[in-house]
């Protein structure tokens, strides 16, 4: 018999928890990149129910960089995930971002299609991330994936 709440169930609890407080300023709701642009303040809400602003200068910027054929297919925040096991690799899983990063000039190094997922060296995130702050963020892939 688990006693004191150390069974199984309750690690599993615990890591969900921890996930989630990792996890609760990314976008819950990510918007086209054009609606973005049309929006007074443009914005969206994190996990944490927290606001999620995008600096227009940056978003005018961004949009310049790309095809407008992808301004309203990208979903922004561009979300690149992490496995907890591998730290020298993200993911992405939209093509919409991997032709987005290909226009950008942004992608190198290797990459590994597994299921739905798209492995890219992290670098590739951290470049992504420089150059267009606020544009991008970072997630622990077991809660949202």
């Amino acid at each position: 018999m688990e006693r004191g709440g150390t069974g199984p169930h309750q690690a599993e609890d615990r890591v969900s928890t921890a996930l989630r407080r990792v996890n609760g300023g990314i976008a819950l709701e990510r918007k086209p990149l054009t609606q973005l642009l049309l929006e007074r303040v443009p914005s969206t809400t994190c996990h944490d129910r927290s606001e999620y602003r995008f600096d227009l200068f940056v978003l005018r910027d961004f949009a310049a960089s790309l095809p407008a054929s992808l301004h309203w297919r990208l979903l922004l925040p561009v979300l690149f995930f992490v496995d907890l096991d591998d730290g020298d690799r993200c993911f992405i899983i939209s093509a919409d971002t991997f032709t987005a990063l290909r226009v950008l000039g942004l992608l190198h190094g290797r990459r590994e299609l597994v299921g739905n997922r798209l492995y890219l060296d992290r670098s590739v995130a951290e470049g992504f991330i420089a150059r267009f702050p606020g544009m991008g963020q970072v997630a622990v892939a077991p809660l949202l994936a």
